[in-house]
C-alpha cells in the first residue's frame, strides 16, 4: 500500500510510505491527507517486485496515477 504516515520530527507533516505489512497500516492510522511525494514510490515499489498495489491517497495524485 503506498500511503503517507507522520513525519518522525513532526506528526502533522506527511511522508509517503509504502507499507507491506498489515501491522505498518497502524502507524498511518488518523493521518491526514496532505501533499507528499506519493508517486515517487512507485519506482522503488517496483524495483522491490510488487507488481500490485493499492493507494491510498489525494485526488490529485491518484488522478496522476492513472494518467501514469
Amino acid at each position: 500500500v503506498l500511503t503517507m504516515a507522520p513525519d518522525p520530527d513532526d506528526r502533522w507533516r506527511p511522508v509517503p510510505v509504502l507499507v507491506t505489512r498489515s501491522e505498518g497500516m497502524a502507524v498511518c492510522r488518523g493521518m491526514r491527507m496532505g501533499y507528499a511525494p506519493l508517486l515517487a514510490l512507485l519506482e522503488p515499489a517496483r524495483a522491490a517486485g510488487h507488481r500490485r498495489l493499492a493507494v491510498i491517497g489525494i485526488p490529485c495524485q491518484v488522478y496522476a496515477l492513472r494518467a501514469l
